[in-house]
């Protein structure tokens, strides 16, 4: 065999190995950032969950009863009900003769340290509920 094909072979082994290598550093960072975007649209949820839990509270002191649906509070408790983020509903029950309620959004990225989430056909929701 001769010498230069020899160094060739060596040389296409070692780039191939440093071309692999990159792919693989490649796919590590994307995922890293995927959760990284996941997780900051988990807490824009929680934020924006927060103020409609609000707006609630400010509907209930006016009115002694919450709504029977969100909708009611806009624009006088809350300028406008938050867009969805990332198709996820606001999901909203008024519940006992509108004396309390039950407020949620499915989360994608499970905190099972939150005390705020639960689980529901395998899927994580934050969940607030009313506080009078």
């Amino acid at each position: 065999m001769k010498k230069g094909v020899v160094k060739n072979n060596r040389f296409s082994e070692i780039l191939l190995f440093s071309v692999f290598i990159v792919i693989i550093g490649l796919v590590i960072v994307a995922a890293i950032m995927r959760h990284n975007f996941q997780s900051k649209n988990d807490m824009k949820k929680i934020e924006e969950l927060t103020k409609i839990q609000n707006a609630l509270e400010n509907y209930f002191d006016n009115e002694n009863a919450y709504p029977a649906s969100l909708s009611l509070l806009a624009p006088k408790y809350i300028a406008a009900i938050p867009p969805k983020i990332n198709d996820d509903d606001w999901i909203y029950s008024s519940m006992y003769k509108n004396q309390s309620y039950i407020l949620k959004i499915n989360m994608q990225v499970l905190t099972e340290q939150e005390p705020n989430i639960i689980k529901e056909e395998d899927k994580p929701y934050y969940v607030l509920y009313a506080k009078k």
